[in-house]
């Protein structure tokens, strides 16, 4: 079927609405209309080409999907067009940490989510052009930045029909792994201290399901007024803003003088990977959700401390995503509050907006 995308044709160059084609699903997949999207930076690192895992091929971004079942592969029971759903990271199903349900382990992750195929090596997606035909990649295996898309059925969730699909759309990826870092991979408690270094979209996940916990204090550091504004109204007891800040560790140390229970990075940026470690208690934890090269002395800089890497906030997208959804409900996970929508043809202007200090999340709504 013809279907409009947003497909990138050169790295580095602004995104070009295109009427491509989409095949029919296979067996074991669903055929998916989408109503929102939401865009992260590792949709920005692809349309930059920057990610080492990518084929130099044409690609649709997004990763991060929300709509509504068109059609379902013969094999597929759980869904019927008409359910609608939020669509997850790509997984095999068949390696040791996906039979242990851990799918957010799966040993195949990086070549799925990045390679532009399918788990079965081939894409759902081509075009028409003067040599033939032409395959183009799809981003984690679902390229959502589309009017349809076709995606394994184990990688989408089905969720509350009531739900707003467009607060759905970012709840497959960025939302799901800042919640998923303090309920799933911490796993903190009430009364244990917190801190969130860059107060974006994950962090500001991490910040609600930190009040969740019943986390206290829940401390906020980032640069940018909008964030240091919103903060308090997620959870966070305290904000710092470190551009006003010698020493980010004396002043979390300041609010809790024997350290945090755990923080977060999500900058990837070093220095305030090193706040994080220095923050934390003797046997205090640092998840870091941005990549960056680090160089540690494992006696001075991280002794009985742990430092985590994280993958999707260890999150189940079946169970976790319907869990993010009753959470909200419950007026405890009020992400409208951090989301801006922009239509789908302008979605140059909100890839822009990952860069402007305005904007936390930003959401496609096709």
């Amino acid at each position: 079927m013809d279907i409009k995308a947003a497909v990138v044709n050169e790295f580095g160059a602004p995104l070009s609405i295109e009427t491509i084609q989409l095949a029919d699903p296979k067996p074991d997949e669903i055929l998916v209309k989408m109503v929102a999207s939401g865009i992260c930076h590792t949709d920005e690192a692809g349309r930059m080409g920057v990610i080492p895992f990518m084929s130099r091929m044409n690609y649709v971004l997004g990763h991060e999907g929300a709509g509504i079942v068109e059609a379902v592969g013969s094999n597929v029971t759980e869904f019927v067009p008409g359910d609608h759903v939020a669509i997850s990271y790509p997984f095999c199903g068949e390696c040791k940490p996906c039979k242990d349900n851990k799918p957010y382990a799966c040993e195949l992750s990086k070549k799925l989510s990045f390679g532009g195929y399918m788990p079965d090596g081939t894409t759902r997606l081509t075009r028409e052009t003067a040599d033939g035909v032409q395959e183009i990649g799809m981003f984690f295996a679902q390229a959502s930045f589309a009017s349809h898309v076709v995606v394994e059925a184990k990688s989408a969730a089905k969720i509350d029909p009531d739900f707003d699909l467009t607060l759905a759309g970012p709840l497959g990826c960025g939302l799901q792994t800042g919640a998923g870092i303090v309920l799933n991979c911490l796993k903190l408690t009430p009364g244990q201290s917190f801190v969130v270094f860059g107060c974006g979209a994950v962090g500001m996940a991490a910040i609600m399901a930190a009040k969740i916990c019943g986390c206290n204090p829940i401390i906020a550091v980032d640069i940018k007024d909008k964030s240091l504004e919103l903060a308090p109204e997620l959870g966070a007891t305290h904000v710092i803003d470190s551009r006003n800040v010698d020493d980010l560790v004396a002043a979390v140390r300041e609010i809790v003088p024997t350290g945090v229970d755990a923080a977060l990075d999500t900058s990837g940026v070093e220095f305030l990977i090193r706040a994080a470690l220095g923050s934390c208690n003797y046997l205090g934890k640092v998840v870091v959700a941005g990549a960056c090269k680090l160089e540690l002395n494992l006696t001075t800089d991280l002794g009985a401390k742990s430092l985590i890497g994280v993958s999707e906030g260890y999150s189940v997208p079946k169970e976790f995503i319907p869990q993010l959804i009753e959470y909200h409900k419950q007026g405890l996970f009020p992400i409208e509050k951090i989301i801006t929508t922009f239509p789908f043809e302008n979605v140059n202007e909100a890839l822009e907006a990952l860069h402007r200090p305005d904007v936390i999340k930003a959401v496609l709504v096709m």
